[in-house]
């Protein structure tokens, strides 16, 4: 039986290939710069040994999330053996089935009390060498590249301790127990990467890198859920309460998410500002909207408006169903399941508690028909874009929400044994490939075309009667 032993050879493989492959792309470096990278690996190596020894170590005794976290420390540490990334990639597929075959253990009261005592030594042996590697080459003050690579340096000793972070009578910022950035160096940085949370400093993630004229904020979180607001330190809290009540029926619905970032939610204190972040940030095609889910960031973005908590469950929402599969759908799916858990109709809040996942009643459904008929007709809502009746601001980006949610609602729902196969079938592919828009790949969009083609106009006329009458 091929199992663990074909993966490790698989394992071995991959790094011996790395090491041929380290620079086969890497663009021409200065003899400086190639002379600061000889030095770099000096002091990383050691790290990237310990923690490469460690996952080997998991890894042949069953030990999967502890062998993960070592191999992606590892390979963040000499991103050079990019077999070991590679690995790792495939390490973290559950779809493959090579890994549906191997039993991995489960966690263990004196596995997990050594494996935090290694994180923690490995990331102070990594902070620290980080930190010598700044120093260094901060001291090259003739040579900007080298200026600009021990700030890069500094700031991931940083994000490695993690924060908030003090700074001392001379002005150094503190890097927890890996030591202290020099002083010149310590100024660009909190001019630069540190900004206010809560009266406390932070290291500006990728979402606040954006907002350098925000200089302080409110925040609140959870293990797993996280709000900024520029506006109250209250507000905050309301909205974090809002999504730790959503979080249980995410996760019932959609599954356990992929990543162990909070779900994250940024709100502006106004339009205006929410408007100009996103034409500075390329987000431009999503002004005109009521926030949108910026899963590169981890954030959904919204701004202050009567209907914020509508907004922020519905754009928490595609947040959470993107960590969970990373496919690309079509818009009505999204939205439909979006408005499942963030909608007037599918959301109520009585005395502060969140009842979501309410179904669609006929009430709620009527604008949908008119004289009978669909006011989107089905073809239109499968091929449609959200985004693009937003932009084209002619009052039919509310009917196709609504019809969205509807659709998926019936889809999700109905035993018509004309549908409901075909349904199971399509999303569960789609999903389960994390489905992506390639140029020589079908898309979701036209496989659900294939699939339904042979029954799409009694799809219209069932869908069509069961919006009048919702069961």
């Amino acid at each position: 039986m091929r199992n663990l032993a074909t993966t490790r050879a698989a394992l071995a493989c991959a790094v011996a290939f790395a090491g041929a492959t380290a620079h086969g792309a890497a663009r021409p470096q200065s003899r400086a710069q190639s002379a600061a990278r000889a030095y770099e690996l000096e002091l990383l190596k050691p790290v990237f040994d310990k923690c490469y020894e460690a996952g080997s170590d998991y890894y042949k005794n069953g030990w999967r999330n502890e062998a993960l976290w070592c191999f992606e420390r590892a390979a963040r540490i000499l991103p050079e053996f990019s077999g070991l990334e590679r690995f790792v990639a495939l390490l973290r597929d559950f779809d493959n089935p090579v890994w549906k075959r191997t039993r991995w253990k489960s966690p263990r009261t004196g596995v997990d009390a050594g494996f935090r005592r290694r994180k923690e030594s490995y990331d102070q042996a990594y902070a620290q060498a980080l930190l010598r590697i700044g120093t260094r080459h901060a001291r090259e003050t003739r040579d900007p590249e080298l200026g600009e690579r021990a700030r890069l340096h500094f700031v991931e000793a940083l994000e490695i301790v993690g924060g908030p972070y003090e700074v001392d009578a001379s002005g150094r910022i503190l890097a927890g127990r890996a030591g202290a950035i020099p002083e010149d160096s310590s100024k660009r940085l909190l001019a630069e990467d540190l900004v206010l949370i809560n009266g406390r400093r932070w290291l500006r993630d990728s979402m606040l890198r954006r907002l350098a004229d925000v200089s302080s904020l409110h925040e609140a979180r959870t293990e797993r859920c996280l709000v900024r607001t520029v506006t109250t330190q209250d507000e905050a809290k309301r909205l974090l309460d809002l999504l730790e009540q959503a979080y249980p029926a995410f996760a019932k619905a959609l599954g356990e998410r992929r990543t162990t970032r909070p779900l994250g939610l940024f709100v502006f204190a106004d339009r205006a500002g929410y408007e100009e972040w996103c034409e500075a940030s390329g987000h431009a095609a999503q002004a005109k909207a009521a926030g949108f889910a910026n899963s590169g960031e981890g954030f959904a973005v919204t701004f202050q408006q009567p209907r914020i908590e509508e907004t922020a469950v519905h754009e928490a929402a595609h947040l959470y169903h993107f960590d969970v599969y990373s496919s690309a759908m079509p818009s009505w799916y999204e939205e439909g399941i979006a408005e499942s858990f963030g909608d007037a109709h599918s959301m109520r809040i009585l005395d502060g508690k969140l009842v979501t996942g309410l179904r669609p009643t006929k009430g709620a459904l009527a604008p949908l028909l008119r004289d009978g008929r669909l006011v989107i007709a089905l073809d239109d809502l499968l091929h449609g874009d959200a985004t693009a009746r937003i932009n084209a601001d002619d009052g039919s980006a509310a009917a196709f929400y609504l019809a969205a949610w509807a659709l998926h609602a019936y889809l999700s729902t109905t035993s018509d044994p004309r549908f409901a196969r075909r349904f199971d079938d399509w999303e569960s592919f789609a999903l389960g490939s994390r489905w992506s828009r390639g140029a020589n790949q079908e898309s979701a969009e036209q496989l659900f075309d294939r699939l339904f083609e042979p029954v799409m106009g009694a799809l219209e006329s069932a869908f069509t009667d069961w919006v009048a009458e919702p069961s």
